[in-house]
């Protein structure tokens, strides 16, 4: 077995290679799901209110944060394995069961999938932060956003075609199986060194870590900065499909820009955030995504908007890294799943809640009524951003 904590390309290489098949998971939930159920004709609105409910488990990750940082002596490993063989299996139940003869039993498997993947995120996420220093946070969470994109233009490229050529079952199935190999690959050559027992309470520690200012500056911060991204998300298959008159494979084609560009968007923002001092390279990421969401209303064809889409997805990927990373700069890893899950929670709450909602914002104002409210929504962030405090952790 390896200790990955001796080797930094080994620590960064396989933090990218187990959010790859996460990555595909989401790519299953976002790109292939939404056509899915537009194909059995349930309404946009509709649509995105399955996609909205399935992400609760991601709103709650605080939760399964508190869970495994309750059980710190056995480690985080069991939950990351656990959370991804969880994951297969609700991919597998959504393969066989068909949403327009059981909506809810449909539904709940996608919840079942959805919350192995929540499980398996928080779990490396409180891992991740044990191995690496102030001084790694940029570039380890460039590789996990960067092999989070990867495994999405795989997802949305592959299981696209798949989901044309020989349907969607199909595509579930072949998720569900990458999930398994990846995670037993990660069980059979990762050692995890074993822990002492907490001698003090995790809520007290965890509550006074929440008292810093910092923190909850940071926790006001949160679900206010994805709500311009949770716009989006969805909103631009969508417009792929009711604008231009794309099918699930050309979309699947062309959505992959997003996450292939968020790959090197995550990787150029890791190096840069360890370089500079974090908050000045985040401010300067919001401002820039606000614009990026107003050059969108600007496309005039489907290659036009992919470029501004490309553009967007750049930006998003080096805002990912840098903002992941602060959050883990205050965190302490003896609370570690607990405190960056709350954080990220709050993050998930503002994308996904607003992702719900999505189908009725386009029947009432229209795809550029919704880029606009997208652009405007950085405002508040970058407000906030601006009086959150933080010591300078940059190394010279």
């Amino acid at each position: 077995m390896l200790d990955v904590t001796k080797h930094k390309f080994l620590k960064f290489l396989l933090s990218g290679t187990m959010y790859f098949s996460e990555g595909i998971g989401f790519a299953l939930l976002t790109v292939i799901l939404i056509f899915y159920l537009n194909d059995q004709g349930f309404p946009y609105y509709f649509t995105t209110f399955v996609v909205g409910i399935t992400n609760i488990p991601w709103m709650i990750k605080f939760f399964w944060g508190g869970i495994i940082d309750h059980f710190l002596e056995s480690g985080r490993k069991p939950f990351i394995v656990f959370g991804s063989l969880i994951s297969a299996v609700g991919f597998l139940a959504v393969a066989f069961i068909s949403p327009e003869f059981n909506i809810i039993a449909f539904t709940l498997a996608l919840i079942l999938a959805d919350f192995g993947l929540a499980l398996f995120d928080t779990a490396f996420d409180a891992w991740a932060i044990e191995i690496s220093n102030e001084n790694e946070r940029g570039k380890i969470n460039g590789a996990i956003q960067g092999g989070l994109a990867a495994g999405l233009v795989f997802g949305a490229s592959v299981f696209g075609y798949f989901s044309k050529s020989y349907g969607y079952s199909l595509a579930f199935i072949s998720g569900s199986l990458i999930l398994v190999i990846s995670i037993l690959a990660f069980h059979l050559f990762v050692v995890e060194n074993p822990r002492k027992k907490q001698n003090q309470k995790l809520t007290k520690i965890l509550v006074k870590e929440f008292k810093k200012r910092s923190t909850q500056a940071l926790s006001f911060f949160a679900p206010i900065s994805t709500v311009g991204n949770g716009f989006l998300i969805l909103a631009i298959p969508l417009y792929f499909s009711d604008r231009f008159g794309l099918d699930v494979a050309q979309t699947g084609l062309i959505y992959i820009l997003f996450p292939l560009c968020r790959l090197f968007g995550s990787l150029v923002g890791g190096c840069i955030t360890d370089l500079k001092e974090k908050k000045k390279v985040l401010t300067i990421y919001i401002c820039a995504l606000s614009i990026a969401c107003v050059l969108l209303l600007a496309a005039q064809n489907w290659q036009m908007l992919a470029v501004f889409y490309g553009l967007f997805a750049f930006l998003h990927g080096g805002y990912g890294t840098a903002i992941l990373a602060i959050f883990m700069d205050i965190t302490n890893p003896k609370v570690g799943a607990s405190q960056f899950s709350i954080l990220t929670s709050l993050m998930n709450f503002g994308e996904s809640g607003i992702g719900a909602i999505t189908g009725t914002l386009l029947a009432i104002v229209g795809f550029s009524g919704v880029f606009l409210y997208a652009a405007w929504a950085y405002g508040p962030a970058l407000l906030v951003i601006h009086f959150v405090k933080l010591r300078n952790l940059t190394v010279k």
